[in-house]
C-alpha cells in the first residue's frame, strides 16, 4: 500500500511533504466546537497561516512536494477520497461497501462529523494532464460505485486541487489497496476512452479462445480445420449436441442451429463464463501495461527487478507469448496487441531511459521530463551487528592492507571518512558528489586492488575510466552505468598533450553532476550521476603528470594520497596470491563496509558544504604536482628572467605586459632559448593563468583601457 500521500499544515501553503494522513495524530480540543459546526468559521481556521494541522490529496503532482495547481500540473494518482456532506451511520456504510467491488481501505471521520471513504493503490496511476485526471475521476465515481452513499462532494471529487482536512478517526476497513491489476485495467478502460475510440466489447483474439475452449471441451472441441471467423464445425459447448457442423464461428461469439440450443447466439462470455472473460481483460491487458514504458525506439519492461530494453518485434513477442494477448485483428480492425500497444504510446511514454546512479530505479522527473531510472548495480550491504579495525577484528587482512598502504594516521583517517560519505550515499541511494582519489605509490602496493575489488566491486560496479578521460569517447553508457571509475594505468601520461586533455576531462567530470548519457543506436538521455573517480599512479616524473596542476579550482576536487611501500611498516605486509587474496576479500568484504558504514568522522577533519569533506592532500605530491606540471618550466624560465629584470631595474615597482610581451621578455634572454623553442603565445596565455591561480607569483592580471588588451602584473618582491 502506498503511504505517499501529499500533505499540507496549512492551506495558505503551497509546498508540503509526502505521508500518511492516517497516521497524523492531533488534539481534538484543539479545533473550537464553533469551527467543527460553521463552515464560514472552518474555513477562517484553515486558512490561518499559523495553523499546524494535516491537508492531504490523493493526486502527486509533476514537483512531488508542491501542491497541484495549474502551474505544478498532476503526474500520479496514488489514492481516492470521496467527502459525503452528511452524517452517516457505520452499519450504513458498511451496507455500502458490501455492495462495492473495489473495496476503500479507511473510513475517515471529518473533523465537521461526516464521513470519508479512501481508496488506496498498490501502485501508483500515471497521468499527464489536468484533463485526463479530472476524467478519470469522473470514471472512478461509477467504477467505484460512490452513488452508494448520499451527497457525495462532486465540484471536490473533481478538482485536482482539491484538498480534504485531516479528520478526527480513520478506520481501516480490512481490505487494504486496490489490487494492481484491478486498478490497471481500470487506467487502461479510461486511457482507451480518452485518447482511443471507445470499445466496450472485451478485444480477446480467437487464438486465446481456442485454447481455452480446447482446456474446457476436451472431449468435444473437435474443430474441423482452422478455428477462424465464418468457419464452421460442431457445437461443442452444448449438451448431448452430436451435429459435426452446426455452429460458426463469429467476431463475438459463436452462432448455433444445433436443435439442442436454447438461443441461436451464444457470446464468448457465455461459452467461456464471464470470470473468464474479465480475468483475461484484467490480467492480460494489465500484464502487458503494467509498468512498462516507451522512450520511442526501445519499449523497457521490469524483469526481476532490473528493466530490460527491447525491441518492438521482441516486445510484440512478449505480448504475443507472456501476455497471451492475441494478434489478430477484431471485428474493429484492431488487435489486442495494437490496443496495448497504442496505450502505451499515449499514457507511458519517457523523454529517455538511462542509470540515475544511485538513485532508486524506475520513473523520475528530471528537468522537466519524465525519465526511467535503470540503474541495476547492486551495493553490497554491510554485515549486521558492528565490526572492529585490527589485526584482533573481524577483517584482520583489509585492516592491515588499509592501514599498511595509507600510513599515516591523518592520510588514513582522511581516505577513510572519503569511503565512508562515499558508501553510506550509494546505499542510502543519494546522489552525493564528491572528490577524485589520486593514489601515488610504487607498484605492486595494492592501489587498484583497493580502487577496483575493494571499492569499486562493493559499489556497485567499475569500470575503467581511461577511453573517457583521454579521448572523450561520445559512447559512455558502460561508464555511466557504475558508480565507480578507475584510471589505472600510464596511459593520460604519454604527453604533455594527452595530459592536458586529460586533466581537461577529469575537472569537467569533477565540477558537474549532469551528463548526457549516449548509448549506440539508442535515445540519449540527460542524467544525473553520483559516482567517483579512483585513479593511481607511480612515483616517478612521468607518471605523476597524472596529477596535474592542483589549482584553486581543483583543490576542493581532489585528494592526494601516498602509498607506503610494503616494508616500511613493522608489519612488513607482502600480498598473498591472487586465488588466497580474493578469498580473504570475499570473507572479510561485509565486516569491512560495516566498520566503514559506522565509523565517525574526527572533528579535526574540515567540513565541505559540496564534497562533505575537504579532501587531504598530501605534502610531498601537492609539491611534486606543482613541479612536474605543464607549467613547471615556464615558471622557472619566467623566474629567473624577472629576477634578472628587476636586478638591472631596482627603482621599477613592477613588470607589466601583454603575453606576446612576456614571450618577448624570456626569448631576450639567451638562457631561455632552448626551453622556449617550441612555445606559442596561446600556451603564454595558459601558463600565465595558472602561475595567477597558484599564487606563488605577486601577479595579477589587468586589462589596458586603450587598447583592452590584456596585462600581466608582476610586483617586484622586495616592493
Amino acid at each position: 500500500m502506498i503511504k505517499d500521500l501529499f500533505l499540507l499544515d496549512n492551506l495558505t501553503l503551497t509546498a508540503g511533504k509526502l505521508g500518511a494522513p492516517w497516521e497524523f495524530s492531533f488534539d481534538p480540543a484543539s479545533i473550537s466546537e464553533k469551527a467543527r459546526k460553521d463552515k464560514k468559521e472552518r474555513q477562517v481556521w484553515i486558512k490561518n497561516p499559523a495553523l499546524k494541522h494535516c491537508f492531504y490529496s490523493g493526486l502527486i503532482g509533476q514537483s512531488e512536494l508542491v501542491r497541484v495547481s495549474k502551474e505544478n500540473g498532476p503526474r500520479k494518482f496514488v489514492a481516492f477520497a470521496a467527502d459525503y456532506d452528511c452524517t452517516l451511520s457505520d452499519e450504513r456504510i458498511k451496507e455500502a461497501i458490501a455492495e462495492m467491488e473495489v473495496k476503500p481501505a479507511f473510513v475517515e471521520t471529518s473533523i465537521g462529523g461526516h464521513r470519508r471513504l479512501i481508496w488506496v493503490f498498490e501502485i501508483p496511476i500515471h497521468v499527464d494532464t489536468r484533463e485526463f485526471a479530472v476524467f478519470i475521476l469522473q470514471k472512478a465515481k461509477k467504477w467505484l460505485r460512490l452513488e452508494l452513499l448520499p451527497m457525495l462532494d462532486e465540484p471536490a471529487w473533481e478538482d485536482p486541487s482539491r484538498l480534504l482536512c485531516c479528520g478526527d478517526k480513520w478506520e481501516p476497513t480490512g481490505y487494504g489497496a486496490i489490487p494492481t491489476e484491478v486498478s490497471q485495467a481500470f487506467f487502461v478502460s479510461c486511457g482507451k476512452e480518452f485518447r482511443f475510440r471507445s470499445t466496450e466489447d472485451i478485444n480477446i483474439g480467437l487464438d486465446v479462445v481456442e485454447a481455452e475452449c480446447k482446456k474446457r471441451f476436451p472431449e468435444t472441441f473437435d474443430w474441423p480445420g482452422e478455428f477462424s471467423i465464418g468457419s464452421q464445425g460442431p457445437s461443442f459447448w452444448i449438451k448431448d449436441s452430436i451435429s459435426k457442423s452446426s455452429a460458426i464461428v463469429k467476431p463475438d461469439g459463436m452462432f448455433t442451429f444445433a436443435a439442442h440450443a436454447d438461443k441461436s447466439f451464444h457470446t464468448w462470455a457465455d461459452i467461456l463464463g464471464k470470470e473468464f472473460m474479465a480475468a483475461f481483460a484484467t490480467t492480460s491487458i494489465a500484464k502487458a501495461t503494467a509498468d512498462i514504458w516507451f522512450d520511442g525506439q526501445k519499449y523497457h519492461r521490469k524483469n526481476q527487478g532490473i528493466y530490460i530494453s527491447m525491441k518492438k518485434e521482441e516486445f510484440q513477442n512478449y505480448l504475443r507469448v507472456d501476455c497471451k494477448l492475441s494478434a489478430k485483428p477484431d471485428n474493429s480492425g484492431t488487435s489486442a496487441i495494437d490496443q496495448a500497444l497504442a496505450h502505451i504510446h499515449s499514457n507511458q511514454r519517457i523523454a529517455g531511459a538511462a542509470p540515475f546512479v544511485p538513485l532508486p530505479v524506475g520513473i523520475t522527473i528530471f528537468q522537466s521530463r519524465r525519465c526511467l531510472n535503470i540503474y541495476d548495480g547492486k551495493v553490497i550491504e554491510p554485515q549486521v551487528g558492528t565490526a572492529s579495525f585490527g589485526p584482533k577484528g573481524e577483517f584482520p587482512f583489509l585492516s592491515q592492507v588499509l592501514w599498511t598502504q595509507y600510513y599515516p594516521r591523518e592520510q588514513f583517517e582522511h581516505l577513510i571518512t572519503w569511503m565512508h560519505y562515499y558508501y553510506t550515499g550509494v546505499l542510502e541511494k543519494i546522489c552525493r558528489p564528491g572528490p577524485m582519489v589520486i593514489s601515488a605509490g610504487p607498484p605492486g602496493c595494492g592501489k587498484t586492488f583497493i580502487s577496483r575489488s575493494l571499492i569499486g566491486l562493493s559499489v556497485g560496479g567499475f569500470c575503467d575510466a581511461a577511453s573517457f578521460i583521454i579521448g572523450g569517447n561520445q559512447f559512455n553508457s558502460e561508464l555511466f552505468s557504475v558508480p565507480h571509475w578507475s584510471l589505472d594505468d600510464d596511459t593520460p601520461n604519454a604527453s604533455q598533450h594527452a595530459s592536458g586533455h586529460a586533466h581537461m576531462n577529469m575537472k569537467k567530470l569533477l565540477a558537474n553532476d549532469v551528463f548526457m548519457f549516449s548509448k549506440k543506436y539508442e535515445v540519449p538521455c540527460p542524467i544525473q550521476w553520483g559516482g567517483r573517480l579512483m585513479a593511481s599512479c607511480n612515483l616517478n616524473e612521468t607518471s605523476m603528470r597524472l596529477i596535474g596542476p592542483v589549482d584553486d579550482d581543483m583543490a576542493c576536487r581532489v585528494m592526494l594520497l601516498r602509498c607506503s611501500e610494503f616494508g616500511e611498516q613493522k608489519d612488513n605486509f607482502t600480498f598473498p596470491s591472487r586465488t588466497e587474496t580474493w578469498k580473504l576479500l570475499e570473507a572479510e568484504r561485509r565486516a569491512c563496509l560495516r566498520w566503514i558504514h559506522d565509523w565517525k568522522v574526527p572533528d579535526h577533519i574540515e567540513r565541505d558544504g559540496r564534497y562533505g569533506y575537504v579532501p587531504y592532500k598530501e605534502a610531498s605530491l601537492l609539491d611534486k604536482a606543482t613541479q612536474s606540471s605543464p607549467a613547471a618550466s615556464f615558471k622557472e624560465a619566467v623566474f629567473e628572467t624577472l629576477v634578472e629584470w628587476f636586478r638591472q631595474n631596482p627603482e621599477t615597482p613592477c613588470w607589466r605586459g601583454s603575453s606576446a610581451q612576456v614571450l618577448q621578455l624570456l626569448d631576450n634572454d639567451p638562457r631561455n632559448h632552448a626551453a622556449m623553442r617550441s612555445m606559442k603565445l596561446d600556451r603564454v596565455n595558459g601558463h600565465m593563468e595558472q602561475l595567477e591561480r597558484e599564487k606563488i607569483f605577486n601577479c595579477h592580471a589587468e586589462t589596458d583601457p586603450k587598447t583592452r588588451i590584456r596585462l600581466w602584473v608582476f610586483n617586484c618582491p622586495t616592493t
